[in-house]
């Protein structure tokens, strides 16, 4: 019984171990989930900060200034340009605010599968423990049973 206990703790070992390596796995990528999230953060609020700043450099060309229509359209089109690229830092600050949200909630889910993996093995060797232990106890008392039969029968003269 004790050799069928050790076959389905090597199971639960193998669980547990491929448990681990995904809980890691997922740690890893939480943490890379939160540098880029902490990096897109950082380069929205400087894009929001410095966007009217950029915005009025291009204006300063043509203030005070006349100009043709082809000017004031490549003005504008390096505003909307401009524009573009400040709601690009806004979506990929999105992006991956909702990619660290979905990689936290999959290394939580990868942690509580390592513990009920771990906990199942480590019933596995309580009950071999167990068993072991009350083998141990058999053995020891058909030793002393023995040991008691041998000094009986040396008593009673037989040897």
């Amino acid at each position: 019984m004790i050799e069928k206990l050790k076959v389905l703790q090597r199971v639960k070992e193998t669980r547990e171990f491929a448990a681990l390596r995904l809980m890691r796995a997922k740690k890893n990528e939480l943490q890379e989930a939160n540098r880029v999230r902490a990096e897109n953060e950082r380069s929205f609020l400087e894009s929001k900060q410095t966007l009217p700043v950029r915005e009025d450099g291009i204006y300063e060309d043509i203030l005070n200034k006349v100009v043709n229509l082809d000017l004031l359209d490549i003005v504008g089109e390096r505003v909307s340009d401009l524009h573009l690229r400040h709601r690009k830092t806004e979506q990929d600050l999105d992006q991956s605010m909702r990619k660290q949200e979905e990689v936290t909630e999959e290394t939580a889910i990868a942690m509580r599968m390592y513990q009920k993996a771990q906990q199942s093995r480590e019933k596995y060797d309580a009950m071999i423990r167990e068993c072991e232990a009350e083998f141990t106890r058999v053995l020891e008392k058909d030793e002393e049973a023995r040991i008691e039969d041998v000094a009986a029968f040396r008593q009673s003269g037989n040897i």
